[in-house]
């Protein structure tokens, strides 16, 4: 009964220092994904707010050097209403349809055509189906997914407007420039019927957007350098709706400052340290390509880059990208884990997936370490959001990057 109550106690000192690691993340993880906060995009001052967040952590070790890099470039924002009437029934904004990302602004009512695999298939109909097609009055096509992306060319041609129609969850992104026609995607049900009538607003705006890269410099015994990276940006708001962005990529900017805040406060740190937020990289690793080619510090210097991105769970494991080329450093986590006790450290190849990969086409030793497990499953969706956060592997990822670094 004493040993009992000895590993009780322990287990429960661990369940306790958990906790105390958590606590921190998830009121952070409140704050950046709060409606203030605008999904971290580009509406409503979102981003702005996130580097303003990201200097005042920086800036409580009076030993940090913080900066700040600027750079313009065009993004569609959604601001206005977003509106789709299926006859008498309003279609749910986020969650039953978007319009897609680079969608040019469109509103009024329009005549439903159905396009089908069927008719695409059959290639001798579809000229006969285009000249009856083109005596419809204002035209809007729904076209099954598995042929969309045929239809695109015979749409651009006529100039027709299309929705996609999917089974699948929605999926938004970000994009810089206008496509050749208005364009959306509405996730349909087995018993959808086509309806006989649709209205579609769309209010969308190019505009230029000054974007910001977030730098805190900590020296060290070495001017080796080991380099922390995240990108805080996520998809903001379409019309009304809010992109939290719990897990992509809240999760990975919370525990890269507060790696921030546990290396700040030792002494005598053994190579120095920089850590980085990265803005744009929804909109295709713009911040992350802007700093690679223009670096606040020497690439030179850099010993290791570990970029972290959707950290929010971790019940699964770790995946590390571009282990295969970096071998020894992948070897070197795996057997720090023994020790650590997350699932597995998987191993994939290196892809265009994240902030690692320019630094890695500069020949910078870099890896994109993301968490694998089923509690959080949204992805560019609404419902990433805090509620489905409970930071199952936090403690242990954060303890093997620690490891990593002091080793």
């Amino acid at each position: 009964m004493r040993i009992f109550g000895v590993w009780v106690a322990v287990l429960g000192s661990f369940l306790t220092a958990s906790a105390q690691d958590t606590a921190w993340a998830t009121q952070a993880l409140k704050t950046l994904c709060s409606q203030d906060f605008a999904g971290r995009g580009y509406v409503d001052n979102g981003q702005e707010k996130t580097v303003q967040w990201l200097l005042n952590e920086f800036k409580q070790s009076k030993e940090s050097v913080t900066k700040v890099q600027k750079f313009t470039l065009p993004v569609i924002t959604f601001p206005g209403n977003q509106v789709l009437i299926a006859d008498d029934d309003t279609i749910e904004l986020g969650f039953s349809w978007l319009p897609q990302a680079d969608c040019p602004p469109i509103q009024g009512s329009f005549v439903p055509c159905y396009i089908d695999s069927a008719l695409m298939n059959r290639k001798t109909d579809i000229s006969a189906k285009i000249k009856y097609f083109q005596q419809v009055k204002n035209p809007v096509f729904l076209v099954e997914e598995g042929v969309f992306n045929y239809f695109i060319p015979v749409a651009l041609q006529f100039n027709w407007p299309i929705i996609r129609l999917t089974k699948n969850p929605l999926l938004w992104t970000v994009e810089q420039e206008f496509s050749g026609i208005p364009m959306a995607t509405w996730s349909v049900g087995d018993h959808w019927k086509m309806p006989q009538k649709i209205y579609w607003k769309t209010e969308s705006v190019k505009k230029k957007h000054t974007f910001k890269i977030v730098t805190a410099y900590l020296p060290g015994m070495s001017d080796s350098v080991m380099v922390i990276t995240a990108h805080f940006d996520h998809l903001g708001k379409c019309g009304s709706v809010l992109f939290p962005g719990a897990n992509d990529n809240a999760s990975g900017t919370i525990m890269m400052t507060d790696l921030f805040h546990t290396f700040s406060k030792q002494k005598n740190r053994k190579y120095s340290m920089l850590f980085i937020g990265f803005s744009g990289e929804e909109a295709g690793l713009l911040g992350s390509n802007y700093y690679a080619q223009h670096p606040l510090y020497s690439l030179d210097k850099i010993k290791l880059l570990i970029n972290l991105d959707l950290l929010a769970t971790g019940e699964d494991g770790v995946t590390i990208v571009n282990a295969v080329k970096e071998k020894k450093w992948y070897h070197t986590f795996v057997s720090a884990n023994q020790t650590v006790g997350l699932k597995q450290i998987a191993s994939r190849d290196n892809a265009a997936n994240s902030d690692h990969y320019p630094f890695t086409q500069k020949n910078v030793p870099a890896i994109f370490i993301y968490a694998m497990g089923p509690s959080v499953r949204a992805y560019h969706h609404p419902l990433d959001n805090p509620s489905f956060v409970r930071w199952l592997g936090y403690h242990q990822i954060f303890q093997l990057i620690q490891k990593i670094i002091s080793s």
